[in-house]
């Protein structure tokens, strides 16, 4: 694609500098994806991506995708208390996984089981304090055996 042509298809004047071309890039090409299963959208994010192709060996900067981006960076929730427990979940998630690669799957049916029973004895009436603590038990229960260290 021609560079005049680009800086059209990217709605922008012609000369206009690596910021604007990355910006504009980015804006189009997240407004065509809502409709991204739409041949005719697939084929103007084709054209969006070779407009940035021609423009981009002489006009954008060779900075991360990051540095180009506009407002606060995604950070989680908002409230520390969550994203705290969250890491931590994950963190023990990850260290499972490495430790005891073939027994995931066990892992998650006995998780998946104990969660559903909760969930029963929960909607059946049984007392939240007794079905919470029994939960409770019964997941450390699981979990021990597999955040042994040897």
């Amino acid at each position: 694609m021609e560079r005049a042509r680009a800086y059209e298809t990217l709605n922008l004047p012609p000369g206009a500098d690596g910021l604007l071309v990355a910006d504009a890039y980015w804006r189009l090409v997240r407004q065509a994806k809502t409709g991204a299963d739409d041949p005719d959208t697939r084929a103007g994010i084709e054209r969006l991506n070779e407009a940035y192709a021609a423009l981009t060996p002489e006009t954008v900067p060779r900075t991360p995708r990051a540095v180009v981006r506009r407002g606060p960076p995604a950070t989680g929730s908002g409230l520390w208390l969550l994203d705290a427990f969250a890491d931590w979940t994950v963190a023990q998630l990850q260290r499972t996984r490495q430790r005891w690669a073939g027994r995931n799957p066990e892992i998650a049916v006995l998780a998946g089981t104990t969660l559903a029973l909760t969930i029963i004895a929960l909607g059946t009436g049984a007392a939240v304090t007794v079905t919470l603590v029994a939960a409770a038990i019964a997941t450390i229960a699981i979990w021990a055996p597999w955040r042994r260290v040897h």
